[in-house]
Order: C-alpha cells, then sequence, then structure tokens
C-alpha cells in the first residue's frame, strides 16, 4: 500500500536495478540512520545552563523570574512538529525525540526522555526550570502555568 501511494502520488519511480520495494528499504534504513545521527546534531550547546540569556537579563518582565529557566519543552513557545521538543531562549532545538506514535502522551513521552539515559535529554540542575504546557505535570524542573480561571497567556507584547 505505501509503495503504491509513492508511486500514485509522490512520483517514486524504480530504476533499472532498483525495484520499488528495494528503494522503499534503502529509504528506511537511512531514516534509521539519520535518526539516530540526531542525537549528534540536535542537542544543547556545552554551557547551555550556565549563562542567562540576554533576553532575559535585559528586560525586566523576565528577570529576575525567569532567570533560571533553560528552555521550553512541547510547543510551549515554538511550533514544531516532533513529539517534546525542547528549545532555549535563542530559539535552537535541544532535544526532540522521533518515533513516538501521534497517540502517545506529551507526559509519557517526557517521563520516558528523562529515564532513559540513551536519549541524552538535557536534564534541569537544582534551581533550573523548563517551561511546559498546561498538560505535564508541576513537577521540580518544569513550571507549568498556573490554571486558575481569568488567567491568559501567550499575549503578544506579555
Amino acid at each position: 500500500m505505501l509503495c503504491r501511494d509513492l508511486v500514485a502520488r509522490y512520483g517514486l519511480k524504480k530504476s533499472r536495478r532498483v525495484s520499488i520495494q528495494e528503494s522503499l528499504g534503502i529509504f528506511h534504513k537511512v531514516l534509521d540512520v539519520v535518526v539516530n545521527q540526531s542525537k549528534d546534531i540536535i542537542k544543547p550547546n556545552a554551557n547551555y545552563n550556565e549563562t542567562i540569556p540576554e533576553h532575559i537579563l535585559n528586560n525586566p518582565r523576565y528577570y529576575p523570574y525567569f532567570k533560571d529557566c533553560i528552555g521550553a519543552i512541547d510547543r510551549t513557545h515554538v511550533n514544531a512538529s516532533v513529539p517534546q521538543p525542547a528549545c532555549d531562549f535563542n530559539i535552537c532545538i535541544t532535544s526532540a525525540w522521533a518515533g513516538w506514535e501521534g497517540s502517545a502522551h506529551d507526559t509519557r513521552i517526557s517521563n520516558e526522555a528523562r529515564r532513559r539515559h540513551e536519549v541524552e535529554f538535557p536534564l534541569p540542575t537544582d534551581g533550573q526550570f523548563y517551561l511546559v504546557d498546561a498538560i505535564y505535570p508541576n513537577t521540580k524542573g518544569y513550571l507549568v502555568p498556573y490554571k486558575g480561571s481569568n488567567i491568559r497567556y501567550h499575549i503578544p507584547n506579555f
């Protein structure tokens, strides 16, 4: 079925020596390698949690409240199409974990990323935190928005 769709809708063609099925198999192998390579490409700078970003330091609306914030998770402030992306204040993605089903709950992905060391998720150190959306539990290192009534978030010009 996938082979038929790729041929009919997206123009995949066999070559003289490689069939459609073989092309798809090669693509899957290459895709697996690229996903593994992402661990070396998508990662925080070596000192991502040692300095206060200028955007926070020089803005009285953010400093001192967010001086210990090291980034945002799960499309809180950045629109991304991968499960649980984490980004810093330079809008650089510091962690992304592809391969989850679309129905997987964000909290499950987050818990697994923190539990499994091979994912190399950049954990907050003592006193530091990520901004996360309201679906996450408010735990040490992860700050959830206040869930009271009549509170509006993401207002332009905060």
